[in-house]
């Protein structure tokens, strides 16, 4: 059985507003994501620093800062 209420509004219509709901959404979702994303990767960073700044690794914090491989290659070295 299919129930439909008519209040002035094409089927046409009603598939553009789902459609434009279901594409703010996505937006919304894809920055929320981000948000996430940037904070973990800088707590990532931040406790990366922090272990090396306890084992008086001075010369690789700078590193980090200018070569992403060796910041990603330290990030598996201790499992972070």
């Amino acid at each position: 059985m299919s129930y439909s209420i008519n209040c002035g509004i094409s089927r046409m219509d009603y598939l553009a507003d789902i459609q434009d709901a279901e594409e703010r959404g996505e937006k919304r979702g894809e920055k929320r994501g981000l948000k996430i994303g940037e904070k973990r990767g800088a707590e990532r960073v931040a406790k990366l620093v922090r272990i090396l700044t306890a084992e008086n690794r001075k010369d690789d914090i700078s590193r980090i800062i200018a070569d992403r491989e060796y910041l990603h290659e330290l990030f598996r070295a201790f499992n972070l």
